[in-house]
């Protein structure tokens, strides 16, 4: 075995799929369409090009709805593309500039739409993390609930249960930090924040208009 990967292991692609099954849904993913695009890879190496070549027809999609004014149409397919292109990242694959590639796709397309379906979110970026600060509408003082991603996930994997924040009445902050293909690139050197530090960094770097002090 010396020099190969677990994505040579004969079984390896099938436990990927099963096991990332219910982690993409919940990111989001249609789990038909999962179930489509996963049938037709040949092997484990296949995933990130497939994942990136679906984020890449939803974000030509998101394009065409653009140029023809539909707005709320173009930010859902813009939405679907930064969802498609961040699981593309799942797989820790040899071609890192790729999943690089990936990640930077899906933090641009989640950027695009915003501006088309939440024009109010604010992008943070400090010391070890990047997120976004999403803000409920008609609620002067709301609650603050912050969100950090689990080791090998990002601020695109929790869009769904954060907009439900949103429609509770909070603000809500998300953010990818150490070990994401998005933050580490850039910086060719490793992200030492630890993650217990996230949280108050987070805060740190948030606009004092949109502090609140919250008791229990």
């Amino acid at each position: 075995m010396t020099g190969s990967s677990f994505l040579d292991l004969p079984d390896a692609l099938p436990q990927f799929v099963e096991g990332n099954r219910s982690r993409v849904i919940a990111a989001g993913l249609d789990p038909y369409e999962y179930e489509r695009v996963t049938a037709g890879l040949a092997s484990l190496y296949a995933w990130l090009p497939a994942f990136r070549a679906v984020g890449a027809e939803y974000r030509r999609t998101a394009r065409r709805y653009a140029a023809g004014g539909h707005g709320v149409s173009a930010g859902e397919a813009y939405r679907s593309a930064a969802r498609w292109f961040h699981c593309a990242t799942f797989l820790p694959h040899p071609d890192h500039a790729a999943t690089v590639a990936a990640a930077g796709a899906a933090d641009d397309a989640m950027r695009q739409a915003f501006a088309l379906l939440d024009p109010g979110a604010l992008r943070i970026e400090g010391e070890g993390f990047v997120g976004w600060l999403r803000r409920p509408a008609g609620v002067e003082r709301p609650a603050v609930v912050v969100v950090v991603p689990g080791l090998n996930s990002g601020k695109e994997s929790s869009t769904r249960s954060t907009t439900r924040c949103c429609g509770a009445g909070s603000r809500r902050s998300r953010s990818t930090g150490r070990g994401r293909a998005r933050w580490s690139a850039p910086r060719r050197r490793p992200n030492t924040t630890p993650w217990s530090a996230a949280p108050s960094t987070r805060w740190r770097h948030t606009p004092t208009s949109t502090r609140r002090r919250v008791s229990a």
